[in-house]
């Protein structure tokens, strides 16, 4: 009754694609296109903020920036900077993913296709790992906020 998780699926089986199943990998390759153009557009936008933070700031605030140091802007430019860098790969996966969906569809072509699903496992896989991260962040955060306030009583 115990099965062998390690390894489902064996050298010889064959998956085959009925139309309606090609047609929802289509679109799901449209929308996915669409949201790593936008994603593209999105840290393009994070990139030239990070450039131009501080000259920003400055001009909105203006001389209300009296107590915040100089360098609290260059700070913030770089963190823009750190996180278009850490959200450009999944964005590149999840284009990749689409773009090589698409063509093999079009193509037939099951090596692409195989490309094409392991950008997507890539974009699953950062997902997966930056909530763990994130999660962990927030626990420690709570634990922080729960020892500050034992000690504060």
């Amino acid at each position: 009754m115990e099965e062998n998780l390690s390894s489902p699926i064996e050298e010889n089986n064959t998956i085959t694609l009925e139309r309606p199943a090609l047609g929802f990998l289509m679109e799901t390759a449209r929308w996915g296109k669409l949201l790593a153009i936008l994603g593209f557009i999105g840290l393009g936008l994070l990139v030239l903020m990070g450039f131009f933070y501080g000259a920003l700031i400055s001009a909105m605030v203006g001389d209300e920036l009296g107590n915040i140091p100089a360098s609290f802007s260059w700070i913030m430019g770089f963190a823009y900077l750190l996180i278009a860098l850490l959200f450009f790969f999944p964005v590149l996966y999840l284009y990749r993913f689409s773009v090589k969906t698409q063509s093999s569809v079009r193509s037939k072509n099951t090596v692409e296709l195989t490309q094409a699903f392991s950008n997507l496992k890539s974009v699953f896989k950062f997902f997966g790992i930056y909530t763990i991260v994130i999660l962990a962040i927030y626990g420690l955060v709570f634990l922080g906020v729960l020892m500050g306030a034992a000690f504060m009583s």
